[in-house]
């Protein structure tokens, strides 16, 4: 008799957790439903519809519109539009490899062809395609409250330490508003906040409002 594991079939690297806007949320080319399952090497897509899906390592993902997610070994590859990563979920855009033990990070492929990654609380090591002539002598390979701008072909073309104003704008985006479920290190992301960013507290409870679709997919009362 085959083993109970074999007779499971493979594991899923990630369910469907929500969709919003609409229904226009793919697997495959192929509209997907709330708890349907996706396996590697499967294309998350979107078009008019907003998304999250819960990876088989605990870390959810919310997918905003137009965007492009491909499940892989050892990263989920963001080929088009833009991402929220909570908790441990590598991501790579391109030749570059984005690796966590457990964060909340913003990915977004930009227009031009360069990615935009804004690091929100944690600590994440990047691993551009070719890191000998990409970083000089006493450069970090790591981000911690950064935002950094990669190009087409991986170079780290600038860095910055993130703002006030940068915490304002991507928790008021569409990747943080209307999701029920949870990020998973939520409470991490607001110890970090009521540390190191004065004045977003206050904004973090004016978002927890609306019954169980606090805007941080916060139960409604729960502490800050």
């Amino acid at each position: 008799m085959a083993p109970a594991s074999a007779l499971a079939g493979p594991k899923a690297d990630a369910r469907v957790q929500e969709i919003l806007d609409g229904n226009e949320l793919y697997i495959d080319q192929k509209q997907a439903k709330v708890n349907q399952l996706a396996y590697r090497p499967e294309l998350i897509s979107t078009k008019q519809s907003r998304g999250s899906v819960g990876f088989s390592t605990g870390a959810q993902a919310r997918i905003s519109k137009n965007s492009q997610l491909r499940l892989g070994s050892d990263c989920a590859r963001l080929t088009q539009g833009q991402m929220l990563i909570s908790g441990k979920q590598n991501t790579c855009v391109g030749s570059v490899k984005m690796s966590v033990r457990g964060t909340h990070y913003i990915v977004e492929v930009l227009e031009d062809g360069t990615t935009e990654v804004a690091v929100l609380d944690g600590q994440m090591t990047f691993s551009p395609g070719d890191t000998a002539t990409k970083f000089g002598p006493g450069s970090r390979e790591f981000a911690e409250r950064e935002v950094l701008r990669f190009g087409p072909d991986g170079q780290l073309l600038s860095r910055r330490c993130m703002a006030a104003a940068d915490y304002r704008r991507y928790l008021t985006s569409d990747l943080v508003q209307g999701f029920f479920f949870p990020l998973p290190m939520v409470q991490a992301l607001v110890s970090t906040l009521r540390l190191e960013v004065p004045g977003v507290t206050q904004l973090l409870v004016l978002l927890n409002t609306g019954g169980n679709r606090g805007l941080l997919g916060l139960p409604f009362g729960s502490s800050l």
